[in-house]
């Protein structure tokens, strides 16, 4: 009865702390690539350094121990492949946001075993965690209008 205990104490902590960890990254992916959308989710920017909203998303996510580089190859991802259905079919998922055009919606899923709960037959728990993040055009306040005398 000891062992379960203590092994759910540590089991939790260890699960809280992998939770609070992604869902840190998922907030600093969203506020990343968020400031590319709605043109460039997935088209490549005209400009350097020619990163896409779901590539940047993804590099500050890497940088945050999550999910693997965004490479060349999977650079002028579809948005299909960026947004899958299920977004838990797989590590880190970089979608629209359905409300809104301006919206990135990013989900880091992770499977962590539980090392003490394990042998009472507990199995590997999946953790989601999810951050959405929208951009507000600027407002032009005044147009300075001239005028031909």
């Amino acid at each position: 009865v000891l062992v379960g205990i203590l092994g759910l104490a540590i089991d939790t902590v260890r699960v809280y702390d992998m939770y609070a960890r992604m869902q840190r990254a998922a907030e600093a992916g969203a506020l990343a690539g968020v400031i590319y959308m709605p043109n460039y989710y997935t088209a490549d920017l005209p400009y350097a350094p020619g990163d896409t909203a779901v590539c940047r998303a993804i590099q500050e996510i890497v940088k945050n121990g999550f999910g693997a580089a965004c490479s060349p190859e999977t650079a002028t991802t579809t948005p299909a492949v960026a947004c899958p259905t299920p977004v838990s079919s797989v590590e880190i998922a970089v979608c629209t946001d359905s409300n809104s055009n301006y919206g990135l919606a990013v989900y880091i899923t992770e499977t962590q075993n539980l090392a003490f709960l394990s042998a009472f037959g507990v199995g590997p728990l999946t953790i989601t965690a999810h951050a959405t993040a929208e951009y507000l055009p600027p407002v032009q306040l005044a147009t300075k209008s001239l005028s031909l005398m």
